[in-house]
């Protein structure tokens, strides 16, 4: 039992003292400090883990479309009206974009969101497509899964932003705050004829969890790797990358 604070002979209680009331503010101050860091990490890993559950969705929703489709990967756009329950705001008139082409074997909007993309009124979208299958920026796109010499060592999603210093090393990179969810439908790579263009926002996977970025291979598998990996920083022609089909 706990002392009494109170005087017996009065039967009044002392109140604390100012060192009394400094040292608990401190004591609570210390495992506030001890405690936080670690909530903080725990929220992180499990939106972390809950994109990467998400990633691997979008990796058989773009298997099955392609087993559908004769080997076809969805492209990055197609000339058909949007649905009226579009995933995407379309930036072109009768244009359909990659997530609503794939929502058919996807089951779930849900899995287009990531919970750490919540600014710019964008509903948490996150996801890019590989430049590869873009037309309008690649001079020799892909178009078929046949065209991968590794579809195990090719990227063809991945947590995307536009990226506010991509002169930084890819590891550094930052996304820019005031970026919409539409800019990340799509990432560069160097090859394309964005990559280096200076009137081209940079749209880049980067490492959005916990030092990671969550990526989605050719062969449906997801992984969350640092974005170095991915070769970004080396020749268009290492053998190491993880973005082209040679």
């Amino acid at each position: 039992m706990l002392p009494s604070r109170c005087a017996s002979y009065t039967g009044r209680c002392a109140a604390f003292s100012l060192v009394e009331v400094l040292i608990a503010m401190v004591v609570v101050g210390v495992i506030l400090a001890l405690v936080l860091p670690a909530l903080t990490q725990a929220k992180d890993q499990s939106r972390a883990t809950r994109c990467i559950d998400n990633s691997r969705l979008i990796g058989a929703a773009f298997t099955e479309y392609s087993d559908n489709n004769k080997g076809q990967l969805v492209p990055y756009r197609s000339k058909s009206p949007a649905p009226e329950d579009s995933v995407v705001e379309s930036k072109k008139q009768g244009y359909t974009y990659w997530p609503d082409l794939l929502s058919e074997y996807a089951g779930s909007h849900e899995i287009w969101h990531c919970p750490e993309c919540q600014h710019g009124g964008d509903h948490g979208f996150g996801i890019g497509y590989n430049q590869l299958t873009d037309n309008e920026s690649m001079k020799d796109p892909v178009r078929n899964l046949d065209d991968l010499a590794s579809p195990s060592m090719t990227v063809m999603f991945g947590d995307t932003d536009v990226i506010s210093n991509p002169d930084a090393t890819p590891d550094s990179w930052v996304a820019d705050p005031n970026a919409r969810g539409q800019n990340r439908l799509q990432f560069e790579i160097p090859e394309s004829s964005t990559w280096d263009n200076p009137k081209s926002k940079p749209h880049r996977v980067w490492n959005r969890h916990l030092g990671h970025a969550n990526v989605v291979y050719a062969d449906q598998h997801a992984a969350s790797i640092k974005v170095s990996r991915m070769g970004f920083q080396e020749d268009t022609k290492a053998e190491n990358r993880l973005w082209d089909r040679d």
